[in-house]
């Protein structure tokens, strides 16, 4: 069986014939070709160490076009192998140019413009590549040289790669590709030849033939060319490098089955596939020339809608499948969507919530407040992706996952809602000096050392508030550092940024309520009690919660100033913003 690129198109070139050649080129490789093959050797206008070229003699197509061929395959060997040799040798490489097109050739749906034989090829034989007439005729020469770093990529896959090939083929078979791992043999090929030309863009035409429906290491036929997907989003993540050696540790043997278990075994290779997920979901998967891919995601979608009380989701995912759950959401509720330590999750899953186009992963309930005026009604939509080493259903040990989504109708909690003062919106900085006064009996037996960093605010005209937080670092000491049972100190960094929505009360305060959990916000606590320091990473969900929602607080805007006072847990905190630019 034969590596096949059937992408592009192009013309049947026009045919002249040729004198018989010096040599057979058939005789380099054992049953590459089914007969003699009468060629000469051809010297291209680009110097290519470790490559050589041939031209067939006689035939339909003339010799200039062949030639020009060979010219073009030249220039993609040199800078495919200048890629290549990164991650491994790119042993000798035999071109030939042949008479006539392949025989499947048709110039609109399968236009075959080259392929390297490398399943019958030996150990220490050069790699053959064959090239098509119809190449020389190609429109964008970007595209076919493209082609040929594809097949390029073959060759090095048998240099490189070869006990990974050899997958478990038929018995009395001598081959090293099967279908079994097509998926990852073509879907590399593809990738790592756009990495060499990335402006060309062949890729494509395997992208749109991705198989939503089915998993990675079960891709095949034109699928599997498709999986190049999957390789630019890890290529992008982490590194080519990284993408090389995921290849390298796919099992030499064994059937479907045992690719999945090297799947489902790969370290961080769950956070690498729901990456993928996301990107491909939110049309944000970046091509190696810099430019969104904007492939359509075909697969399945569950939609359901939300009905008052409680609703069960069964979350019926299989290994390595996209399965986006979208839920409409009404005006007037407050829904809660459960954690994913209520899913009992384990390792190989991971879910993420979207919410007006943004991401948010599902480490603590998502709660939505639709009910006040202003507030976003957008639907929901929950990704939930698995890697475990299983068919999907319930599995040893496991169940399937579900999960309770809850819906409460109630009234606005803040009366009613008017809109934001003109005065309000705009860009603010948060005083500090305020936030240290308030600060400082805020931990017993401690004392309030310093702060530093900022927080900002954006208060839109429609209510909109969101908080970022640049480094915002907040340092206690021991008061008595003759008391032993007492931290030494107590450092907590704040960084992100949340979101919620203000408006007026009838009560003429300023009302503030969270659109939706917010996970963005990030704190790192660093604890001493001997003068060792311990640090402790952790995120913050949904600060805008209790014992905020719902809370009114006084807010006078004067000019370029805001004053408020915040009542939080019987006390009153005062501070002040002014405006920036």
């Amino acid at each position: 069986m034969r590596w096949l690129a059937v992408l592009g198109f192009a013309l049947l070139a026009a045919s002249t014939s040729r004198a018989a050649a010096a040599q057979d080129c058939a005789a380099m490789w054992q049953g590459a070709f089914s007969g003699a093959l009468a060629c000469e050797p051809y010297t291209p206008s680009t110097a290519a160490d470790g490559a050589t070229f041939y031209v067939e003699t006689g035939g339909s197509a003339s010799d200039d076009v062949k030639k020009a061929v060979l010219d073009i395959a030249a220039d993609a060997f040199v800078a495919a192998k200048a890629v290549y040799s990164q991650w491994g040798a790119l042993a000798p490489v035999v071109f030939i140019a042949v008479k006539d097109n392949h025989p499947s050739y048709n110039a609109n749906t399968a236009a075959i413009w080259g392929l390297a034989i490398v399943d019958k090829r030996r150990p220490g034989e050069a790699c053959p590549v064959v090239l098509y007439p119809a190449m020389g005729d190609a429109a964008d020469g970007q595209r076919v040289r493209q082609l040929v770093a594809h097949e390029l990529w073959h060759c090095f896959q048998f240099d490189n790669l070869r006990a990974q090939l050899n997958g478990d083929p038929p018995p009395g078979v001598q081959q090293y590709w099967t279908d079994i791992t097509m998926w990852w043999a073509e879907g590399s090929a593809d990738y790592f030849a756009n990495l060499v030309f990335p402006a060309a863009n062949l890729e494509r035409n395997g992208q749109t033939r991705f198989d939503f429906k089915k998993p990675l290491h079960l891709q095949s036929g034109a699928g599997a060319y498709g999986v190049s997907l999957f390789f630019q989003s890890m290529g992008n993540t982490n590194s080519p490098e990284a993408v090389v050696a995921f290849l390298k540790a796919l099992p030499a043997n064994g059937n479907q089955d045992a690719q999945r278990a090297a799947l489902a075994a790969y370290g961080g290779l769950n956070t690498d596939f729901h990456i993928f997920a996301k990107e491909i979901l939110n049309n944000e998967l970046m091509d190696s020339d810099g430019k969104p891919v904007a492939i359509d995601f075909t697969g399945d979608q569950r939609q359901t809608e939300l009905d008052e009380g409680t609703t069960r989701i069964a979350m019926d995912m299989k290994p390595f499948v996209i399965r986006p759950y979208v839920f409409k959401l009404e005006k007037g509720r407050l829904y809660t969507f459960p954690g994913l330590g209520k899913l009992a999750f384990d390792e190989h899953m991971k879910a993420s919530y979207r919410f007006e186009n943004v991401w948010y992963e599902a480490n603590s309930d998502l709660k939505i407040d639709t009910r006040c005026e202003g507030m976003p009604v957008s639907d929901v939509l929950l990704l939930f992706t698995r890697t475990d080493d299983s068919a999907g259903g319930e599995t040893a040990g496991q169940t399937p996952a579900e999960m309770d989504v809850k819906a409460e109708t109630s009234e606005c909690p803040c009366d009613a809602m008017e809109a934001v003062p003109a005065c309000y919106a705009g860009n603010w900085l948060l005083d500090n000096n305020a936030i240290a006064l308030a600060m400082a009996d805020a931990q017993a037996k401690m004392k309030f050392d310093s702060l530093s960093g900022a927080i900002r605010a954006q208060i839109g005209a429609g209510g909109k508030l969101t908080l970022r937080l640049a480094d915002w670092t907040l340092l206690w000491k021991r008061a008595n550092e003759n008391d032993s049972d007492t931290l030494k100190s107590l450092k907590l960094v704040f960084s992100g940024e949340f979101e919620g929505f203000m408006g007026k009360a009838k009560s003429g305060k300023m009302c503030f309520i969270p659109t939706a959990d917010r996970t963005k916000l990030f704190y790192e606590a660093m604890v001493s009690y001997w003068g060792m320091s311990d640090e402790m990473g952790a995120a913050l969900t949904n600060p805008m919660s209790e014992p905020m929602t719902a809370t009114e607080a006084d807010f006078n805007c004067v000019g370029d100033e805001i004053f408020y006072s915040f009542p939080v847990n019987g006390k009153t905190f005062q501070g002040r913003l002014t405006r920036e630019p």
